[in-house]
């Protein structure tokens, strides 16, 4: 596995998407997202978002979800999230694909016996949730 610069806060995989990501956070440093919820962020602050979720969710997983490489293993790399749209979702995005995950995007408002449903089917490994839907993921946990 190869890995991006050292400049990193954490040794993120050299994924294409990743390195544009990190070159664009180097020279870009204004902001350049404007959603819909408030959020208004640069590169540089995406960048630290997706980091700080990929090492929570890396973290929050079982072992023996991850491969030796600390990649989520190729059986199982579907990864649920339950984001609102524009940033949350792309802050979700990025730090399941940092984990050679794929990203399952769940609706805001499904039903916890919905999204419970869609996790078991994809034998998903973990649920992402962004801040506002934190409800969904405690609903009999």
């Amino acid at each position: 596995m190869q890995s991006l610069p050292s400049e990193t806060p954490a040794t993120l995989p050299a994924d294409p998407i990743l390195v544009k990501l990190l070159q664009a956070s180097r020279t870009t440093t204004e902001p350049i997202i404007f959603d819909d919820y408030g959020y208004t962020k640069s590169y540089p602050q995406l960048l630290f978002d997706v980091v700080r979720t990929w090492e929570s969710l890396k973290q929050a997983l079982h072992p023996s979800a991850l491969d030796a490489r600390g990649l989520v293993r190729q059986e199982r790399p579907y990864i649920a999230a339950i984001t609102r749209g524009g940033y949350e979702f792309i802050v979700a995005f990025f730090a399941i694909r940092a984990l050679g995950g794929a990203c399952i995007p769940l609706a805001p408002g499904i039903l916890p016996v919905e999204a419970q449903h869609y996790v078991s089917i994809a034998e998903s490994p973990a649920l992402l949730t962004g801040e506002s839907n934190i409800q969904h993921a405690t609903v009999g946990a």
